[in-house]
């Protein structure tokens, strides 16, 4: 099962379409992924053909926490025993995470396109992204750029959620090029998450703190 992405931060609305499939969330871009029972390492999270898994006391940097969640990304769901190709000895159910896939084209001319994404909602959520790629049958190129943003998230009641704020942005550059027998690609990214904050739950709390 497959979904496009949409604009949540981090591809929790993306995720969440998934059948089976919800995720608890701590703070805007923390958030861990439950499929039918089974949580958090129990769910194999693999990005572009890599497993990752989750660091940090409280859930803080999940797997799914290094994904930008920009609209050019597709998820896939593997129910219960999923291939090797995603994870080893996977009985949980897994999920792929990839981005846009650049690849040759049929003819000998250049073909060049690229977009420009602008996001705005509440609570000073903004991002901002864009990717570029040409390719022709012999090479390929494409780049890619990203900057998400977002104030603390306020209650119901008006008051406001401390330590749900985030601020990150992520770059990456593709290339190839096809010898006829031989094809060659390389791949570079970069993702930086800066200023960030994970509300405390109840069991961080001591008893007299309010």
């Amino acid at each position: 099962l497959s979904v496009d992405a949409t604009t949540a931060p981090d591809m929790r609305e993306q995720l969440a379409q998934l059948p089976g499939i919800n995720v608890n969330s701590n703070g805007q871009i923390s958030g861990i992924m439950q499929y039918r029972g089974m949580l958090g390492e129990r769910v194999r999270v693999n990005i572009n053909g890599a497993e990752v898994i989750g660091a940090g006391p409280n859930g803080m940097d999940p797997p799914i926490s290094h994904i930008m969640g920009v609209p050019y990304q597709q998820a896939t769901l593997y129910r219960a025993i999923a291939p090797v190709s995603v994870g080893a000895e996977v009985i949980g159910g897994a999920v792929s995470i990839d981005d846009f896939a650049i690849d040759f084209a049929s003819t000998a001319q250049w073909d060049i396109q690229g977009g420009l994404t602008l996001n705005v909602a509440n609570f000073g959520v903004q991002s901002i992204g864009g990717l570029f790629h040409g390719s022709n049958e012999s090479a390929y190129i494409g780049i890619s750029a990203d900057r998400q943003t977002g104030d603390n998230m306020v209650a119901g009641d008006g008051r406001t959620v401390p330590s749900t704020f985030y601020e990150r942005q992520a770059w990456q550059m593709r290339a190839g090029l096809n010898l006829g027998t031989h094809r060659f690609d390389a791949l570079v990214s970069h993702r930086d998450t800066n200023a960030a904050g994970t509300p405390a739950v109840d069991l961080d709390r001591l008893p007299w703190m309010k």
